[in-house]
């Protein structure tokens, strides 16, 4: 099954040229991987909703909590829950009623 594949030949590296592969790759990875500020980052003029403008020590405190603290589960409300379990209801009667006119064109031989 695999006699068609074409595989390439290749000499192997040096451990000198991997040594130098690897301290590229490491170099790459710490300019990647470096915080990025806000600071840094460019904000377009026209951009829809984000801004530029300083924030005081409070409100910066209170967004560290709100993005470190646990994720909060948001629950449908119980009126919301009855109103969709009563849609479903409808729904399902309705593919009932459906299901029934399509069984009984179908046993008149059409």
């Amino acid at each position: 099954m695999m006699k068609g594949v074409k595989t390439v030949q290749y000499e192997a590296l040096t451990p000198e040229q991997i040594a130098e592969a690897r301290s590229r790759r490491k170099q790459d990875l710490g300019r990647d991987s470096a915080p990025l500020g806000m600071d840094a980052i460019h904000i377009p003029d026209n951009h829809p909703f984000a801004i530029r403008a300083p924030v005081s020590a409070e409100e910066e405190a209170l967004i560290e909590e709100r993005l470190s603290g646990p994720k909060q589960r948001r629950r449908i409300s119980a009126a919301d829950l009855e109103l969709m379990k009563k849609l479903q209801a409808e729904a399902a009667v309705a593919d009932a009623a459906a299901d029934a006119r399509a069984a009984s064109r179908n046993e008149g031989g059409y």
